[in-house]
């Protein structure tokens, strides 16, 4: 049982060779100088998925890079992030399948990664270890000089409102083109169609259900339940109420349902508004129970092979322990 350092660490050394879980015996023969370990994490698109590693390659023979070290999606949840071996019980063998989210280290030639890190067969792709120091990267320093700066200017642009995000964005896209930091191809290949659809799909259901009155009427009525046990809630109320919208709606869109309802309720109940503004504030941030709740979440859900119930499971946990103290440290804040 290792990790990611364990294993570069290991790459470095030139009395140890890496065996391969697929089998290939060709690993004696590399030098290690023009071979690199990649960590990938495979998608659920990728051809590898569903065969066993021990004939892995045969699906994918132009990668041209043997499996090293593997570690199922769903063993080690609790364990330090970087672990890569197999399970506790039995590790990785050759008759072990790939399924989405499976991370594996390759030993690569030098020039995988630049030729497949924009690949739809992986979710993520990253360099563990080079070969030879000298190559690679170490020559791409100027270009990760002028993407550091484009990425700067689009931030002054974005903060500044010089550019609104959209326009902002496309000029960045430009400049990283014009700089050769990037290739429109690489840039293409980059935007995953069904993680857009997905993203655009939701966007739309949130506004349908606004503009049928959905979202003001659920929180009349949480307000309305609530109401009797006073102050306490009224702001349990509004958290929950906010919280229940923002499984739909964007933050922003949410901010401007309830902030109304906020104003009305410190008016009627002569609460302090910050102290419900507050609460508001903080409870917009709580969309972790879904995977539509927000662009991020939908990332997640739609490359990892997540299960809708999953957020739930792991959202309503968080959402409690936040309310818990956000509740009470507002009522603190801005007493009556």
């Amino acid at each position: 049982r290792t990790n990611l350092e364990g294993v570069a660490n290991l790459f470095k050394k030139s009395s140890v060779t890496f065996l391969a879980l697929d089998l290939s015996d060709e690993v004696a023969t590399f030098d290690p100088a023009s071979r690199d370990l990649v960590e990938a994490v495979l998608d659920k698109g990728s051809p590898l998925v569903g065969h066993k590693i021990g004939h892995a390659r045969k699906y994918r023979p132009e990668y041209d890079c043997p499996i090293v070290a593997y570690r199922g999606f769903n063993q080690g949840q609790g364990d330090d992030a970087s672990t890569v071996d197999g399970t506790a019980d039995t590790g990785a063998t050759p008759e072990t399948k790939l399924a989405p989210g499976d991370h594996i280290i390759l030993n690569t030639p030098a020039t995988f990664y630049n030729t497949f890190k924009d690949s739809s067969d992986f979710v993520v792709l990253r360099k563990v270890a080079i070969g030879d120091p000298e190559s690679g990267d170490a020559q791409d320093s100027s270009k990760a000089v002028a993407a550091g700066a484009i990425l700067l200017g689009l931030v002054g642009l974005v903060s500044t409102s010089t550019l609104e995000l959209l326009n902002a964005v496309f000029l960045t896209l430009a400049a990283l083109v014009f700089t050769e930091c990037a290739t429109m191809d690489a840039i293409v290949r980059a935007v995953k169609l069904r993680t857009v659809l997905t993203i655009v799909g939701a966007f739309g259901l949130g506004k349908a259900i606004g503009q049928n009155g959905v979202a003001k009427v659920l929180a009349q009525i949480l307000i309305f339940a609530l109401e009797p046990f006073g102050q306490l809630g009224l702001l349990v109320a509004i958290f929950a109420a906010t919280v229940a919208l923002g499984i739909i709606f964007h933050g922003t869109a949410v901010v401007v349902l309830m902030f109304p309802v906020c104003v009305s309720v410190s008016e009627d109940m002569g609460m302090p508004i910050h102290q419900l503004v507050s609460v508001l504030c903080l409870s917009v941030s709580c969309q972790m129970l879904s995977p539509i709740s927000y662009q991020t979440n939908l990332m997640a859900y739609s490359t990892g092979g997540y299960q809708f119930a999953d957020f739930t499971k792991v959202g309503v946990g968080l959402v409690l322990c936040i309310a818990m103290v956000a509740i009470p440290m507002c009522q603190r804040s801005f007493p009556g």
